[in-house]
């Protein structure tokens, strides 16, 4: 199973649509989005899991009922504590606000385009 199995499946079986409505972008907006970003966020994901303690850190930082709730209810990401929250855990998976940054601005240019 990969990221955007595992998206989609959260809220029921329509979690990037869920979320993506709650940042105001169309189900197909978001899908494609999502298709866009999963590669840099996996890799994220793959260099931290492979850093020293880090998939123990991974694996803690996707525990708990805090997060659990995003995937009860993506639409809970789009708001301001949730985008707080996936903020600070892509600069920790990316290694550096810079690079969440970078990320951000390329789903920018991509959704406007």
């Amino acid at each position: 199973m990969n990221i955007l199995d595992l998206l989609n499946q959260a809220g029921g079986g329509d979690g990037i649509a869920r979320l993506g409505q709650g940042l105001g972008l169309d189900p197909q907006t978001a899908q494609d989005l999502a298709a866009q970003l999963a590669p840099a966020i996996a890799g994220g994901a793959r260099r931290r899991a492979q850093s020293d303690g880090g998939l123990g850190q991974l694996l803690g930082a996707l525990e708990g009922e805090s997060q659990r709730r995003y995937a009860d209810m993506p639409e809970m990401a789009a708001a301001p504590e949730g985008q707080a929250e996936g903020a600070a855990f892509l600069d920790d998976l990316l290694g550096a606000p810079e690079a969440r940054d970078k990320l951000a601005e390329a789903a920018a240019e991509r959704s406007s385009a």
